[in-house]
């Protein structure tokens, strides 16, 4: 680890010195596609859901490209372009398939004309 040479500004403009900055090599992937590149992350003391955040240079070191809409990633690798869904994704979809499964849930179509609700005042003005 080396020392951090600069500060990290949060969202609401708070500053954080980090404790250093570590270069890594890092595999995105699983054991028959996967990539690896290197990348610097700086080291914070800070309570967070995250292991490792991969900003920008990190995702134009490994060719990705994010969807934040659909939670993905996708980035190519020498067997093909790979696809990384959000963890959180998977768990759900499995659970929802064991509530279908037992009759809990059931899958509902609706029409494609459907539209967004309309709040209508009535007639006594409430």
């Amino acid at each position: 680890m080396v020392p951090a040479t600069t500060s990290l500004t949060g969202f609401s403009g708070e500053t954080t010195w980090p404790l250093g900055q570590l270069k890594l090599l890092v595999t995105i992937g699983d054991a028959t596609h996967s990539t690896k590149a290197w990348m610097n992350f700086m080291i914070v003391k800070s309570l967070s859901p995250y292991n490792g955040i991969i900003g920008r240079p990190g995702l134009k070191a490994i060719q990705a490209v994010p969807s934040t809409v659909h939670w993905m990633l996708k980035f190519p690798t020498e067997e093909g372009i790979v696809t990384i869904r959000n963890s959180l994704l998977i768990p759900t979809e499995s659970e929802v398939e064991k509530l279908v499964e037992a009759g809990i849930m059931r899958e509902v179509y609706y029409h494609d004309w459907l539209s967004n609700p309309v709040m209508v005042k009535k007639h006594d003005g409430s």
